[in-house]
């Protein structure tokens, strides 16, 4: 599931549309990216990198840790912004989009 779809149905919302809740099975809200020094959306290849591990040739479910995969989303849940108890229950894979880290995904 995208980026779009899922982790504003994973997490407590999104500022896209904030009368809506999401699930809050995971914490944090997806936010828009800033646009002061890039270009919003976020369009192209970007890394997946997880964060539990220095292990570039890792793979979880299929997502290898630096390989490139292809965004294309203006939404994002800042890394920043992830409660840091959760990457003892979850993998987490972040990119890089400007000077924004974000959440790439959460193979679990």
């Amino acid at each position: 599931m995208g980026i779009c779809v899922g982790l504003q149905a994973l997490f407590a919302g999104s500022e896209e549309s904030p009368e809506f809740p999401g699930l809050g099975i995971l914490s944090g809200r997806v936010e828009k990216f800033l646009n002061k020094d890039k270009a919003v959306p976020h369009i192209g290849w970007n890394n997946a990198a997880f964060r539990d591990s220095e292990d570039s040739e890792r793979e979880i479910y299929g997502l290898r840790g630096m390989s490139k995969y292809y965004y294309v989303h203006s939404y994002a849940v800042p890394f920043s912004a992830v409660n840091t108890r959760l990457l003892d229950d979850w993998h987490v894979a972040t990119g890089r989009y400007g000077d924004e880290e974000f959440v790439g995904a959460f193979p679990h």
